[in-house]
């Protein structure tokens, strides 16, 4: 099944420039897909990890920019009148230069289609038109999905790519490597996160062990849950410290905020036969630690001792499938929630939160009387976004796009394409 994102972008684009893609090869495999539909592709490198995997010794109408941010708009607004550009393609649109980009289309009446990691994971991946996550242009009204639904069959059958943690981890090395290899080349760039081949490395160890010395100590908790011997309990799965979801979508701007404002709430609301389970995000597990806050709230709060339990590696839909409810900030959890059914609470900007779906009282309330979710409205969102929002497919491994032009099945839908 051909998602109606990628017949959209199809349809409604002929010149293109790709900014940043995700670490690997993804842009440059979605390059040769777009020229194979006959489109005109343009690449704008911005460091030596993208030079690598998008090399402009292969790729014609390639461009390297070396010069300082604030000389980005200019650089940009020349290469997209020079090449004639009618589609900006992103990876992330809270990225600086992208969010540049963002503002140039939206001047200059240009389409902008931003990639993310999927809303439905692990077998998705996310393209949207004028934004993701938070910055989605999508009605976040139940009466919007329950209408569309009528018009969209069944769940698509899904492919299953290859897992792309491994590789992930190998494309990520090679990208930091050639980045620093290349600074000199490309000294003013700047970067959304560490570039420190050092600092990576000491934190995957960290990361690794951190891993083994809780898996044992994890497992007993699994046996309890799946067992039902642990009691009732909510989750709380932390997000990536320099999530832009955090930085961007959320009003306190750090994860160590929420941490406590969640611990304290529930110290005073929760009732007292209750748990909380907070969830360290996998990709985060060597780069935070909250351990030391956790023990912080505790001395403060002491009657939240024997109630909360902060965990590495357990999967969350083992948790979720015994769970009273789910709090998150905004991240794509809170979806696993819904699809599990439970009471779902979000405490920062987020697409899915409102009335039928998500809890639409305060945290305090949450606590006592949550509101699960209505299972027609749930289901009807998730069609809709698996039809207009998903591709199948993994960034690191393998993405799977269509091996026909899309123009000549454009013709076959009678529903219009998403706006």
């Amino acid at each position: 099944m051909t998602t109606r994102n990628l017949r959209s972008l199809i349809e409604k684009g002929d010149r293109f420039l790709l900014l940043q893609g995700p670490i690997g090869d993804f842009f440059a495999k979605l390059s040769l897909w777009l020229q194979a539909q006959g489109k005109e592709v343009t690449k704008i490198n911005l460091n030596g990890g993208d030079e690598f995997f998008y090399p402009s010794n292969k790729f014609t109408s390639t461009y390297a920019y070396h010069d300082q941010l604030s000389s980005f708009k200019e650089y940009l607004q020349y290469v997209i009148k020079k090449e004639r550009i009618d589609t900006l393609v992103c990876f992330g649109d809270c990225r600086i230069y992208h969010q540049i980009a963002k503002e140039i289309a939206q001047t200059l009446n240009l389409r902008f289609w931003v990639f993310e990691e999927g809303y439905y994971r692990p077998f998705y991946i996310t393209l949207e038109e004028y934004g993701v996550n938070a910055y989605s242009h999508l009605p976040r009204e139940a009466e919007f999905y329950l209408e569309q639904s009528a018009n969209l069959s069944e769940k698509p059958e899904v492919q299953v790519p290859p897992a792309g943690f491994f590789y992930m981890a190998k494309v990520a090395i090679i990208y930091y490597f050639f980045l620093w290899w290349q600074a000199s080349e490309f000294k003013y760039y700047q970067h959304h996160r560490s570039t420190s081949l050092l600092f990576y490395a000491l934190s995957w160890l960290k990361a690794g062990f951190r891993y083994w010395s809780s898996y044992l100590p994890e497992k007993f908790i699994i046996r309890k849950v799946e067992n039902r011997e642990y009691g009732k309990f909510y989750i709380f799965p932390l997000q990536v410290a320099i999530d832009s979801q955090i930085k961007v979508h959320s009003k306190e701007r750090s994860v160590a905020a929420y941490l406590g404002k969640v611990l304290v709430s529930f110290a005073q609301h929760a009732p007292k036969d209750v748990k909380l389970i907070v969830k360290h995000h996998p990709m985060d597990r060597g780069f935070t630690n909250y351990k030391a806050l956790i023990k912080q709230y505790l001395k403060e709060y002491p009657q939240l001792r024997g109630r909360v339990r902060y965990i590495q590696n357990i999967p969350l839909p083992i948790l979720m499938r015994k769970a009273q409810g789910v709090v998150v900030v905004n991240s794509t959890s809170g979806l696993s929630s819904l699809i599990h059914n439970l009471p779902t609470y979000t405490l920062g900007d987020c697409a899915y939160d409102f009335a039928r779906l998500t809890h639409q009282g305060s945290l305090e309330s949450f606590w006592r009387q949550p509101q699960a979710p209505e299972p027609q409205v749930e289901q009807a969102y998730n069609l809709y976004h698996l039809y207009h929002t998903q591709i199948n497919g993994n960034f690191y491994t393998q993405v799977f796009l269509p091996h026909h032009k899309l123009a000549e099945d454009l013709n076959e839908y009678s529903t219009p394409l998403a706006p």
